[in-house]
């Protein structure tokens, strides 16, 4: 089969045409793939490569198969593509409860004693009747009559009930938090964030907290706190993978940072070494 004729044309444009389609739909879902080519020198060499390798494979194939080569081709091509743009469709939502109450939130224990039920004073009992007859003494407990041998027994008071002590009214026995900076997060780069992210003393402990975040996806993206107004890594502190793109979670912050320095949270995507967002906390 000649590759010049039209059958052999065909065999070459439509798996090509598969793959223009493909990285088009792909380019205006996530136009931040574009933007990371445009801004990265890796994202380039990733690119060259999966040229390369497609070309490589095509020749190979052709060897044994001049029609299976173009589509073998296009195969290794979206294959690769795919592994590179997979996780700028990564949508994980992670909500994690803050294990803390805010300073601002607790409610004071209320201090002082119950005080104790009124009581009643028992009526007095008349000490004769309408004759003028005296009435006789009752009592619930018998006395023994007096001997001659000893003093009068005495009666021994009863026992009285004792209230259980009532529990002050707390919120909540976790330890408390308080807020010392935040800052709303902005994408960069093209990228998408949104949200808030804030730095938290808990106890002698420092906490980045985020908030109600919104983050569009990237390839292994990692948090890290940056020399203000900073857009990369350098001089910064690690603090780990980025553990979701949407939701609420927390971070332990060394205790080498100063919380009263200022300071730049910073997504930062590591294949390509470019940045997704970031926050000023102040």
């Amino acid at each position: 089969m000649a590759i010049g004729g039209p059958s052999g044309h065909a065999e070459t444009v439509i798996p090509r045409l598969l793959v223009a389609v493909v990285v088009t739909g792909a380019l205006l879902l996530r136009p931040e793939l574009l933007t990371d080519l445009e801004h990265s020198r890796r994202a380039w060499i990733v690119s060259v490569g999966i040229v390369l390798a497609s070309a490589i494979v095509r020749r190979l194939v052709a060897r044994r198969s001049v029609a299976a080569a173009p589509w073998v081709a296009a195969g290794v091509t979206l294959g690769l593509f795919a592994v590179i743009a997979a996780p700028s469709f990564r949508n994980r939502t992670l909500h994690e409860d803050f294990p803390v109450v805010l300073a601002q939130d607790v409610v004071p224990t209320p201090t002082g004693t119950v005080p104790a039920p009124p009581t009643t004073a028992p009526a007095p009992v008349p000490s004769s009747g309408p004759s003028g007859t005296p009435f006789a003494t009752r009592s619930s407990t018998a006395v023994p009559a007096p001997t001659a041998a000893g003093p009068s027994p005495t009666l021994a008071a009863p026992p009285t009930a004792t209230r259980p002590p009532v529990p002050s009214p707390s919120r909540s026995a976790a330890p408390t938090a308080v807020r010392l900076s935040s800052g709303q997060l902005s994408g960069l780069g093209g990228h998408h964030a949104a949200g808030t992210v804030s730095l938290y003393r808990v106890g002698k402990d420092l906490v980045l907290r985020f908030e109600d975040v919104d983050i569009s996806g990237g390839a292994q993206p990692s948090v890290h706190l940056v020399p203000p107004g900073q857009q990369r890594p350098d001089g910064g502190v690690d603090l780990g993978a980025l553990k979701a793109e949407h939701g609420s979670f927390s971070y332990p912050v060394p205790a080498s940072v100063d919380p009263g320095a200022s300071w730049t949270v910073l997504v930062w995507c590591d294949p390509y070494a470019v940045p997704i967002g970031s926050a000023d906390l102040a």
